[in-house]
């Protein structure tokens, strides 16, 4: 199992809540992703542990509760009380995202080349590829009309 997911700590003056994101691809198969459910994890400040894992769910998407409530069964089933973060995500096959430039990427892609796609003038969306001849594979496959590739920089996070 993988899942595409962010992570986030709220801190206030008595406790800190994690929330681990769970990502979806928003239109079948591309690189564009949303949040449809967050695992949060409570801690008390000056504790090292977490604790009161709770599975929320953002969606009104039947597919998407459908794939959130199978993966809280999954870790329900495969964890227990004391289960941590790093467990979980490691269960889970946890693909960190960060949002960069405007979209959730995967550090994973740190190092890659980030590039522009350019319609008519105006930015239509991003790639990141290896190299430019991957991002023109890329970008061929996602047959925009007119579309022409512009190297923005290097993928740092």
């Amino acid at each position: 199992m993988k899942t595409a997911i962010r992570t986030q700590i709220a801190k206030s003056s008595n406790y800190s809540i994690m929330h681990i994101e769970i990502l979806s691809p928003r239109y079948g198969g591309n690189d564009y992703f949303e949040p449809i459910g967050t695992i949060t994890f409570q801690q008390t400040v000056g504790e090292e542990r977490w604790y009161a894992m709770n599975f929320v769910v953002h969606t009104s998407n039947i597919k998407h509760l459908e794939k959130v409530t199978k993966l809280a069964k999954f870790i329900s089933k495969n964890s227990d009380y004391n289960s941590q973060p790093d467990d979980i995500k490691k269960l889970i096959g946890a693909d960190e995202h960060v949002v960069y430039e405007c979209d959730f990427v995967s550090k994973s892609k740190i190092g890659e080349k980030l590039f522009k796609v350019v319609v008519e003038g105006n930015h239509y969306t991003n790639i990141i590829a290896k190299t430019e001849a991957e991002a023109n594979r890329i970008l061929k496959k996602k047959n925009i009309a007119n579309a022409k590739l512009e190297f923005l920089k290097v993928v740092v996070l």
